[in-house]
């Protein structure tokens, strides 16, 4: 494999998340400095006392899905992840499903055990986490926060992420077609894809899990050939974030081994679901 085939790919892939960077952060500026000043008014007029935060970043998600999802669609009829995507039947469908919702949540579950057990290590960084996860959007789940954080997010990340950054990874390490891929070389684009959704959280503590939960995103949309697939496992990842105290309240009685022990079967149950919907393929 030429080094410097590889090296195309992966600076595309770099790239693309500089691409989102600055989309986002021009919607931002756009919706700041002309949206706003318009929607005060009728805002104002319709009663409406709220932050204006969650407006924005609605507004934000909303162009991210538009623009990351066409990207993606170009690309789909010639990507690699296509080559592997086939119709699962109604009953498997169903089944991948339940696994998905089981992964989310056994996932949200474990990544909240962590930093339980993490986070007092670091006073810093708990506190700069605790202040990020404390706003109105993250905290308390209202329509505004179900359409950023639960819907809106994981369609517009997986397109980005899952979908074209993973593509370009893919790509990097897989330079004829159709492609056969190794083990060894589907994990090295799977981790640079989840190291790049890491970084794009641009925050310390949400980019670490972030990029856990990013291989095990790749590892679905490679299983299954299908983004759609991601986006659920990242759909019930979100939302189940909204619980996690009232869960935690139902599994405090049964201690720490207890609650890695619950944990451990969710996912057992997640990953043995998604083999079993796809065939042990």
């Amino acid at each position: 494999m030429q080094k410097r085939y590889v090296a195309k790919w992966l600076v595309a892939a770099l790239g693309v998340l500089a691409v989102g960077f600055c989309f986002q952060r021009a919607v931002v500026l756009a919706i700041h400095s002309t949206l706003m000043p318009a929607l005060l008014p009728l805002l104002a007029s319709s009663g409406f006392t709220g932050s204006l935060v969650p407006v924005m970043l609605a507004i934000t998600e909303l162009a991210c899905i538009v623009v990351y999802i066409g990207w993606w669609c170009s690309l789909r009829p010639r990507s690699i992840i296509k080559l592997r995507s086939r119709r699962l039947d109604a009953r498997s469908n169903v089944l991948a499903l339940c696994a998905l919702v089981l992964l989310g949540v056994g996932l949200q579950l474990g990544i909240s055990l962590a930093l339980q057990l993490v986070l007092p290590l670091f006073p810093s960084l708990k506190a700069e986490y605790h202040e990020l996860m404390s706003s109105e959007v993250f905290s308390s789940l209202t329509l505004l926060s179900l359409l950023v954080v639960a819907l809106g997010a994981p369609i517009s990340e997986e397109a980005l992420c899952r979908g074209v950054i993973f593509e370009f990874s893919l790509r990097a390490f897989c330079p004829e077609l159709p492609p056969e891929l190794s083990r060894r070389q589907f994990w090295c684009a799977n981790i640079v894809q989840a190291l790049l959704f890491g970084i794009f959280h641009l925050n310390v503590v949400q980019g670490a899990y972030a990029f856990v939960v990013g291989l095990v995103f790749g590892w679905v949309v490679w299983r299954t050939g299908r983004l759609w697939y991601g986006m659920v496992l990242h759909l019930s990842l979100n939302l189940s974030s909204y619980f996690v105290s009232d869960m935690h309240a139902i599994t405090a009685p049964w201690g720490l081994v207890g609650n890695i022990a619950f944990v451990a079967l969710l996912l057992i149950c997640g990953f043995a679901g998604l083999f079993r919907a796809t065939d042990g393929r």
